[in-house]
């Protein structure tokens, strides 16, 4: 199965919002891992994830070079984080204080567990500069390989490692074991991709033709051909 991002673009231009699903998976661990380095959060890293791959497909018609789409999501979600973050710092959520402990269920308990947990890691996170918390997110909790990362960012894979080795030397070794163990508490859950294919069907985007669809280089290749043929014909007659 052909899994380039030109080939399903194409497709889901050409009305099989099927295809879509496939560049979810390519990308949603990646993204969702991007998008908690910047709000730390992992309820709402998923809704921006979902919120980048939705405005993806309904604005797929207009990207105009389908090998730079990747690139694109990860603008998308950069947008869509900094708009979360100011709205909430506009309205911050209040902190309810210390609870009695004759009052907290079990559930309760396990969930403020995992807070603390997700506190420490927060902690440790925000004592990185955001280049180095980004990278360290894309590496370990999104999969991404370190050529992966630097071409995403726009930045060489020297830098990439460099970072991510002065990451490493400033976290301590538990704690990189701790965010091991959480991000695999808190992957997307398994329906995530049939969620965003669900609602792109609902989605009605604008078909492109297929000279407008072909990836750029391909596009200026195929009007050169035709313009020779122009010629061949114009020397026949």
């Amino acid at each position: 199965m052909r899994t380039e991002d030109g080939y399903l673009i194409s497709k889901c231009l050409n009305d099989e919002p099927e295809a879509f699903g496939l560049l979810v998976d390519k990308y949603k661990t990646g993204i969702y891992a991007f998008a908690y380095a910047k709000i730390q959060d992992f309820q709402d890293a998923q809704d921006v994830t979902q919120e980048v791959f939705i405005q993806a497909y309904r604005n797929l018609h207009n990207l105009r070079r389908w090998d730079s789409f990747v690139s694109w999501l990860y603008s998308i979600a950069s947008v869509k984080c900094r708009k979360l973050i100011r709205k909430e710092l506009r309205h911050p959520v209040e902190f309810i204080e210390d609870q009695s402990p004759d009052i907290l269920e079990s559930p309760s308990l396990e969930s403020y567990r995992e807070n603390l947990v997700e506190e420490s890691l927060n902690e440790a996170l925000e004592s990185l500069p955001e280049n180095y918390r980004e990278v360290v997110m894309m590496h370990y909790f999104g999969g991404m390989r370190i050529t992966e990362i630097a071409k995403t960012l726009g930045i060489s894979s020297r830098t990439v490692d460099r970072w991510l080795s002065i990451a490493r030397s400033q976290l301590r070794e538990e704690m990189l074991s701790m965010m091991n163990e959480t991000f695999k508490e808190q992957k997307l859950p398994t329906s995530f991709t049939f969620r965003i294919v669900e609602a792109a069907k609902r989605i009605k985007i604008q078909p492109v033709s297929q000279m407008k669809g072909l990836p750029w280089g391909l596009s200026m290749a195929t009007g050169l051909l035709m313009e020779v043929f122009q010629v061949l014909n114009h020397t026949e007659m």
